[in-house]
């Protein structure tokens, strides 16, 4: 059996909203994660990766300059193989207003973010799409607040008889999961890319040519998702169906 382990992380702004991540065979992590802290280790040392931070030049890059920064950042995004059979990403994005304006009605009041929404889209997605996988496991940024359990403890539990090849999913601390460390850094990039002012950091660049599948829920998606499949929507009061698993894309 060929088991499959995708990291997801999540970055945010006033308006895009983006979850993302990497998966790759579970045997392949180690050494990716070996060769992550190798990175961050090389030239000016650095404890973990935010992007957040890096961008801002605090918390982990307080003191840094601009030039010290990009070169970590081209550091560690190097680190990513491009090799389609190695490691692959993935990211779903949507913007908060037509979230609040589409989806968010129709949700009990704690879970009107879009964290439970975008997550559960881009697993649904991943178990679809990375077929050479026997069995899927997911990793959650468990530093996210109560996010990250409350979508592994309920609406996982939902997901996971629709497909067979859902595996485990569990939630970890970034700042120790390296791999969650370079899912953090795929989530920031995508999401620049739909920032009304985007910071465009070279390092970016570095990983062009990796295959990302980029799920966008735009305001047309959200609407069909929310009418046709209420069963998906994590805390929906809608009358749920009797066959979910009937459910096709």
């Amino acid at each position: 059996m060929v088991i499959g382990r995708l990291f997801l992380d999540e970055s945010f702004s006033k308006e895009p909203y983006v979850s993302a991540g990497w998966v790759s065979e579970s045997r392949r992590w180690q050494g990716l994660s070996k060769q992550w802290v190798s990175a961050l280790r090389a030239g000016k040392h650095l404890e973990y990766f935010k992007l957040s931070e890096a961008l801002l030049l605090r918390g982990a890059f307080g003191g840094w300059t601009q030039t010290e920064r990009d070169e970590k950042l081209r550091q560690l995004a190097g680190v990513i193989p491009h090799d389609d059979h190695i490691i692959q990403g993935i990211a779903c994005h949507t913007r908060q207003s037509d979230f609040d304006t589409i989806a968010r009605v129709h949700l009990r009041r704690i879970y009107k973010n879009p964290y439970y929404f975008v997550m559960a889209i881009i697993m649904l997605k991943a178990v679809d799409w990375f077929y050479n996988f026997d069995r899927i496991d997911f990793v959650l940024d468990k530093d996210n607040c109560k996010q990250a359990d409350r979508m592994r403890r309920i609406f996982y539990s939902r997901l996971q008889p629709i497909n067979p090849r859902f595996g485990e999913c569990c939630t970890q601390s970034d700042k120790e999961t390296m791999p969650l460390q370079a899912a953090d850094m795929l989530a920031g990039f995508v999401r620049q890319q739909h920032e009304p002012s985007p910071q465009f950091i070279a390092a970016a660049a570095v990983l062009n040519g990796i295959i990302t599948r980029v799920i966008d829920l735009n305001a047309p998606t959200l609407k069909a998702l929310v009418a046709a499949y209420p069963e998906f929507v994590p805390g929906s009061q809608k009358q749920k169906r009797k066959h979910p698993e009937t459910v096709t894309e």
